[in-house]
């Protein structure tokens, strides 16, 4: 089985495409938390939005707007893709308007999607994790390299225990992103390390 990284910022190359630097408004420091994989609950708004960058010209929208807050923010067909491969798995889809540079909705047909919990399945030595000293702090990671026996039970998105802003999907749920033909949705495989015997 392989396994994809999903990359949060999508197409760098391709400028047309809206990249958003804030986070939703109204939930100060708690932004974190839709970051690094911890439930926000109620403390999300329920008119939830974020302004595009005066210093982006951006402002496409695929099935996946960049965040450079590494949010997961994908559009509304996106999700349902996303929440049909995660039944019973604990994952918030938080609906967000998208304000555009002349401070109107310029869409509200997206969601942050925030899986709750990481995911302990990178083989650490393969990887090159490196702890700030005498802490479970991750200082650095050289490259990915998944166990596939510990990621086998993993949900089909979930995040890295060492890396929790890093996104990952499993082959079933990127072959239906990948049928769905959504743009700017960027799948990188993986390296694994070799199974034993």
């Amino acid at each position: 089985m392989a396994f994809y990284l999903i990359d949060t910022l999508g197409d760098l190359d391709d400028l047309d495409f809206c990249i958003l630097d804030q986070a939703p408004e109204g939930i100060g420091v708690k932004y974190s938390r839709l970051a690094k994989g911890r439930a926000i609950g109620d403390d999300y708004p329920a008119d939830a939005e974020i302004h595009m960058s005066a210093e982006r010209e951006g402002i496409k929208l695929g099935g996946l707007v960049g965040s450079t807050k590494s949010f997961l923010i994908v559009h509304h067909d996106v999700m349902e893709v996303i929440r049909a491969a995660c039944e019973g798995v604990e994952v918030e889809y938080l609906p967000l308007r998208i304000i555009n540079h002349h401070g109107r909705v310029h869409s509200d047909e997206y969601f942050i999607v925030n899986p709750v919990g990481t995911w302990d399945c990178l083989d650490e030595a393969a990887s090159g994790v490196v702890y700030f000293e005498d802490t479970d702090r991750v200082l650095s990671i050289e490259r990915m390299v998944v166990d596939p026996k510990a990621a086998d039970s993993a949900p089909a998105l979930f995040r890295l225990k060492q890396a929790p802003s890093s996104y990952v999907v499993k082959q079933e749920l990127a072959d239906r992103l990948r049928e769905g033909a959504f743009d700017n949705v960027l799948l990188t495989e993986m390296e694994q390390v070799p199974s034993a015997g």
